[in-house]
């Protein structure tokens, strides 16, 4: 289930200044107020350095908004793994455009166990 919540401005003025930002939780960078999800994350601590982080990045360059859910810094990374999950669901199997790396965690749906993996 994709995060439910208004898509703010991706500036760093906004990241700078959103009090909620110093928590941890999961986001998504989109283009266009969302119309586009280009990557999704989590931060164990604060996500406001993940946002500015990802500002410095050229890759970046072209996202205009995000959007954040508080969630506690031992559920972050499980609930990244679940929104990229569900993301790929209605994606034909893909991530995000700008999400290069698997979650670091056990994905239900794309995970197989080594010792039961068949070749």
């Amino acid at each position: 289930m994709p995060i439910k919540a208004e898509w703010i401005p991706f500036t760093d003025a906004v990241i700078q200044d959103a009090l909620s930002l110093k928590e941890s939780g999961v986001y998504e960078i989109g283009k266009k107020k969302g119309d586009m999800v280009m990557y999704i994350g989590k931060s164990d601590t604060s996500i406001r350095q993940r946002l500015l982080n990802h500002k410095e990045k050229t890759r970046f360059s072209t996202c205009t908004h995000f959007r954040k859910r508080k969630t506690p810094s031992d559920e972050a990374a499980n609930a990244e793994a679940r929104l990229l999950a569900d993301y790929r669901k209605s994606h034909a199997g893909k991530n995000p455009p700008l999400n290069t790396q698997k979650p670091k965690v056990n994905d239900s749906d794309s995970y197989i166990a080594p010792a039961f993996r068949r070749w």
